[in-house]
């Protein structure tokens, strides 16, 4: 398997990523990415602090890819499952 931080250097780091990409460039399943991706599309966005959730650089295709620096500052952020006390 390839480390996902050199497989795509010649493309430089704003290079827009798939969502399996950004899966193994945060250590997660793709379908983490997936589902914390359409839960923030369909929640209301209430807090102003927190950056939006990242929208596809390619609406529509059918691999969508994202901006690395977009989804890394909202990942943190990311609904999350469960419940939260």
């Amino acid at each position: 398997m390839t480390d996902p931080s050199t497989a795509k250097a010649d493309r430089g780091p704003d290079w827009p990523l798939t969502r399996s990409e950004l899966a193994r460039l945060h250590h997660v399943e793709p379908s983490t990415v997936i589902r914390a991706l359409a839960k923030a599309a369909k929640a209301p966005q209430t807090d102003p602090s927190i950056p939006p959730p990242p929208q596809p650089v390619n609406p529509g295709a059918a691999q969508p890819r994202y901006h690395p620096a977009e989804f890394a500052a909202w990942w943190p952020h990311r609904p999350r499952p469960g419940r939260r006390h």
